[in-house]
């Protein structure tokens, strides 16, 4: 299946070893050894993070002359539960702290590991027989990819999450900032309370409201006025006075 335009990868099923995983595969005749390279060095940095334990595993990899595929665990995507589960089937209880947690963590090593294109398609959730949720934040280690998609393959690195400067810039790749996780994080925790993905998931109307009208969603009445303050801090224009992870981690300890 050949790639959509505008996007990394494809997703497909797959067996290793006997055990049913995702495959993520990046077609491309340009992949070299350079380039898989930089993506060892990549998930071997993330190996020593605080949190290793809560980013996605990389369960092997291999390339070819036409493709990169990448093998990680079979879960289910906060997307995935949000809006394409059943009323009845989506955990009621699903805890924002351990997304912050995660993401203080990485902020705080020195030097900081930074995501810059957060989204509920990147991070997953994982029950246990206890009906708690593991989560899971994902594409950590695609950062050498998603480089070389933007320069290389018509690949956008952007979203309706994506902070106002990502899509002022784009089509230029910007170094990702804690700023820019910063927003897009009060866009997920807007999803979560709102149970809508953020503009429809209409980019070009995410451009227009966002970089035209200087506007974000509407927050609803029944999220707390605390929250949707923090919410809003989150979303400020000026990156430089968005709230930083060490604020928000402390604010939602609280609520």
């Amino acid at each position: 299946m050949p790639r959509q335009r505008g996007k990394l990868a494809t997703l497909h099923k797959a067996v290793l070893k006997g055990e049913e995983v995702l495959c993520k595969v990046i077609y491309s005749d340009r992949i070299n050894n350079f380039l898989v390279e930089d993506f060892l060095e990549t998930v071997v940095k993330l190996s020593f993070s605080p949190v290793k334990a809560n980013l996605m595993p990389v369960l092997g990899y291999f390339f070819d002359e036409q493709a990169f595929y990448l093998f990680t665990p079979q879960k289910i995507s906060l997307y995935t539960l949000l809006h394409e589960f059943e009323t009845s089937r989506r955990p009621i209880d699903l805890h924002k702290f351990f997304i912050i947690e995660i993401l203080f963590a990485l902020h705080s090593v020195d030097p900081s590991i930074i995501h810059g294109h957060i989204s509920s398609h990147n991070i997953f959730v994982e029950p246990d027989f206890q009906h708690n949720y593991k989560v899971y934040l994902g594409d950590m280690e695609l950062s050498p990819f998603i480089k070389f998609g933007t320069l290389f393959c018509d690949y956008q690195p952007w979203s309706v999450w994506s902070s106002p400067e990502i899509l002022s810039q784009a089509p230029k790749i910007l170094e990702p900032t804690k700023q820019m996780d910063s927003y897009s994080f009060g866009m997920l925790l807007w999803e979560i309370f709102h149970n809508q993905v953020p503009f429809g998931n209409d980019l070009a109307l995410t451009r227009d409201y966002v970089l035209k009208q200087h506007a974000r969603p509407q927050i609803s009445e029944n999220v707390g006025a605390e929250l949707a303050k923090l919410i809003r801090l989150c979303w400020l224009t000026n990156p430089d006075q968005r709230f930083q992870f060490s604020s928000i981690y402390s604010k939602l300890r609280q609520e």
